[in-house]
């Protein structure tokens, strides 16, 4: 058995410097501070001698079928999901107002006219404008000293804002590292900081390709994909102290690959209620086909060893060598990808039904992808749902130009699931993406959100959006939100999933590019 190759693209020569514009603005705050426009000025009483009151209203436009809230005096709030009018409850007469952005529309930034003033009569000209964001780099890595390089998963943020996640080289041994963006008071972020740069010497794991997660005490929890006392992998945690800093890494697993224990997990962890960790490697089982796992949570917070709820067969319909992580629903019912296996060889979806006692089935296949037609080939990166079950995700091959899909699987209203039907097809031309690699996320209105390795103008990996329209059908094309240049401090390549935080702001890595041509953290605004 041989570990995968890691996702490490070639740097490009860096010819021209990006210059990212930021939009005016941006807190949600106005652009002009006058009293409005009092069409009823009124009197501060009526006649019957109650304090008059007036409102405040206006228009937004720019949406771009996202999610706008808006706060009148930090409170009284409003949302919108489409271009048109809106108005807060009435205050009495002589009181301040102060219209602000508590969240923008995903990839948008937007400006508020006439946002505050007094109430001297109806206010109706308040004018929010939304408008694209822009990509800036927060962090390029060097590679150098116990900094990082390559990351190849994205993003995870605590309660403060800050930022977390790995690379799959560089750091003190050049075993990849955890890395940290501070989020400053200002909304900025401080360079990155490596938490722990990996040895894979002893039980200490090596290269992770995967995302993190943080549990509830602030403990970060992942996995590497090679290292370990077997060289295969392991599952790691560093504990957080209360002085906020972090301890080293500690191995909770070090998998063998014999038996039915899993090796080399590609794939980031989730947890349940009570703590219990779940997880896939790519390889290890039965068949040596990969398996799922579940790390049990003791009562003093330690955790058992592994336990394989599933090994991979790679026979009939059965998937093997899943590349991602798992989700799970609101019964604990888990489902994932597999890169290979299924009727045609091209992947699966899966389900593992959790038993009432706590146990669970065998795996499910509720998609083969045949990689034929419109349909995807090689599903690289986890699944999301939404709020009624739905399934979503990407396939990095396949698809009517076999440059890969986005693709949905519908719960039905038994709780089964239908067969997949691709959303959209990539085309790798300059308006379009090519070979996703990652995953999805969605906003607050259905909304998907993505990245593509390649495709975009100049064929280094893009940004992209698929809309979802009001009747709950997704529109065919996608929008490219940002096309990487590799150029400047702009990065190339991104092959991981994005984040979006409560102000609507996207968050990303690219694999390559930035300043030092290793990589990239970067937020579109």
């Amino acid at each position: 058995m041989r570990p995968k190759t890691q996702k490490i693209f070639a740097p490009s020569v860096l010819t021209t410097v990006l210059v990212s514009v930021l939009l005016s603005a941006c807190g949600g705050g106005g652009n002009s501070s006058n009293t409005g426009s009092a069409t009823n000025p009124g009197t501060p009483s009526s006649p019957s001698g109650t304090p008059a009151s007036f409102t405040v209203s206006g228009t937004a436009t720019g949406l771009n079928g996202g999610v706008l809230k808006l706060q009148n005096n930090g409170s009284d709030a409003q949302t919108l999901t489409t271009d048109g009018s809106f108005q807060f409850s009435p205050a009495l007469a002589g009181s301040t107002y102060s219209v602000t952005v508590s969240q923008h529309p995903a990839a948008r930034q937007c400006a508020i006219a006439n946002a505050t003033g007094n109430l001297t009569g109806t206010i109706n000209n308040v004018t929010v404008s939304c408008n694209a964001g822009q990509v800036s780099t927060l962090y390029s890595f060097t590679g150098t000293g116990s900094d990082g390089k390559y990351p190849s998963a994205g993003l995870i943020q605590d309660n403060l804002g800050n930022l977390f996640g790995t690379t799959t080289a560089g750091g003190a041994a050049g075993m990849g590292t955890v890395f940290m963006l501070s989020r400053n008071a200002d909304g900025t972020y401080a360079p990155a900081v490596t938490l722990y740069s990996f040895t894979g010497t002893g039980s200490d794991g090596s290269n992770p390709n995967a995302g993190l997660m943080i549990d509830s005490a602030g403990n970060v929890l992942g996995t590497t994909n090679g290292g370990g006392s077997a060289n295969v992998g392991t599952v790691f945690e560093l504990t957080r102290n209360a002085n906020g800093t972090y301890a080293p890494a500690v191995t909770l697993h070090s998998f063998t690959g014999s038996g039915t224990d899993g090796a080399y997990p590609d794939g980031g962890l989730i947890a349940d209620s009570a703590g219990n960790l779940f997880g896939t490697t790519n390889q290890g089982g039965t068949a040596s086909f990969g398996t799922v796992f579940e790390l049990t949570r003791n009562s003093d917070g330690t955790y058992a060893p592994p336990a394989t709820l599933y090994s991979f067969s790679g026979t009939g319909s059965d998937g093997k060598l899943p590349e991602a992580g798992l989700i799970a629903d609101t019964g604990g019912n888990l489902f994932g990808t597999t890169s290979a296996g299924g009727t045609a060889n091209n992947g699966t979806v899966f389900e593992l039904k959790r038993n009432s006692n706590g146990t669970y089935a065998s795996a499910i296949t509720l998609h083969s992808f045949a990689g034929t037609g419109s349909d995807g080939a090689t599903p690289n990166s986890a699944l999301i749902a939404d709020s009624a079950g739905n399934l979503f995700g990407t396939t990095s091959a396949g698809g009517t130009a076999s440059f890969g899909t986005v693709f949905e699987i519908a719960r039905n209203a038994d709780g089964t699931y239908a067969s997949a039907s691709t959303l959209h097809s990539f085309a790798g031309v300059s308006a379009d993406g090519a070979y996703p690699d990652a995953g999805l996320i969605l906003d607050g209105a259905g909304n998907l959100f993505g990245t593509t390795s390649a495709g975009g103008t100049v064929n280094m990996g893009a940004v992209f959006e698929l809309k979802r329209n009001g009747d709950g059908i997704y529109a065919s094309a996608i929008t490219l939100l940002h096309s990487f240049t590799g150029t400047g401090a702009d990065g190339q390549n991104p092959v991981a999933s994005l984040i979006l935080d409560s102000s609507g702001n996207l968050f990303g890595t690219t694999n390559s590019g930035g300043s030092a041509s290793v990589g990239t953290v970067f937020e579109l605004n």
